[in-house]
């Protein structure tokens, strides 16, 4: 439940991934808000919170300052090309500046993540759940795998990390490929996968994420970019020695590319554990946002920063609740 902002130093941070034209191009099909939708929201939020930079957040909650009205930050998580070309454009258009969340395989480039080769042949290449699930259990079946792995596919568990798939198809796909699959094992699949489409991931990777310097010519301007681990897996699925790993490895790309600088980052899929946030402050992240629905005040814990996704239906109900609290 999203409760009405108090104005006593309450932050609203929202989660974006797509921000684009989603009825073509590179992103067809995917699941986010055209630039229109986008726009409106950014007008419409102003109204009630006042917008805020990561590092007027920061400050204000190392003097433990109370704002007067509830502020209100943008955050976009995977390093997505459209959120450099479309969203950050729009934000400064209307003087606002976000956070920009990625992974440190993007600044690599090269390939996509297995995350986006999920959506690029579940969405952009339109092959459905039911299908897709079809492919991944042959594919076990002809390593004889399938038992194994498909004894292990809980799908109240699919169902609760995506509660926001209406179709669970859809759910035991993402939940199986994402968190349930090695990522060896999983990579193996998808290359097979997208072999049989004729992608050429080289040529999707450069559309998908566009030019490394566009980071850092969004922090040129005044935005924050920051971590999404390194390889986007679910870090709580892995061994401390992993989580370590892969945060460090995150933490040290943006830093070969944007140089040193304390930075923030968000947590891939919303997945920690009690050692995920003690590993992100060692690898010299100082905070980290999570997929957990809520407003943030001074007492938050800066490693567990709540958010709100930037879909229509739960930006509006935002704006309803802090319509009826200024009334």
């Amino acid at each position: 439940m999203i409760r009405a902002p108090d104005g006593q130093g309450s932050c609203l941070i929202l989660m974006y991934h797509y921000v684009a034209d989603l009825t073509g191009g590179t992103y067809k099909g995917q699941r986010g808000l055209s630039p229109e939708e986008f726009e409106s929201q950014v007008i419409a939020l102003k109204k009630h919170f006042d917008p805020i930079t990561w590092e007027q957040f920061r400050s204000q909650r190392a003097r433990g300052r109370v704002a007067d009205r509830p502020a209100v930050m943008f955050s976009f998580d995977d390093g997505l090309a459209c959120q450099a070309g479309v969203a950050a454009p729009i934000l400064e258009r209307h003087g606002v500046r976000g956070v920009f969340l990625v992974p440190g395989a993007v600044l690599l480039g090269g390939r996509l993540l297995d995350a986006h080769r999920v959506h690029l042949l579940l969405n952009g290449l339109a092959l459905g759940g039911e299908s897709l699930l079809g492919a991944v259990k042959d594919q076990l079946a002809a390593g004889d795998l399938v038992n194994d792995w498909w004894s292990r596919l809980d799908p109240v568990k699919a169902a609760k990390a995506y509660a926001h798939e209406t179709c669970q198809s859809r759910q035991l796909l993402k939940y199986l490929l994402n968190f349930v699959l090695p990522s060896q094992l999983r990579g193996r699949i998808l290359d097979r996968l997208l072999a049989d489409h004729g992608v050429n991931e080289q040529e999707w990777a450069a559309r998908w994420y566009g030019p490394r310097d566009a980071w850092k010519k969004l922090q040129d301007k005044g935005h924050t970019v920051g971590g999404h681990g390194f390889a986007h897996e679910p870090l709580a699925e892995l061994s401390p020695e992993a989580q370590e790993r892969d945060l460090t490895a995150s933490h040290d790309a943006l830093k070969d590319l944007l140089g040193p600088g304390e930075r923030p980052m968000s947590y891939p899929f919303g997945s920690y554990d009690a050692n995920t946030t003690v590993l992100a402050r060692r690898a010299g992240f100082e905070a980290a946002m999570t997929t957990v629905e809520g407003l943030n005040d001074m007492s938050t814990d800066m490693y567990q920063l709540r958010r709100v996704d930037g879909r229509k239906e739960d930006v509006e109900k935002v704006l309803a609740a802090a319509g009826g609290a200024q009334r």
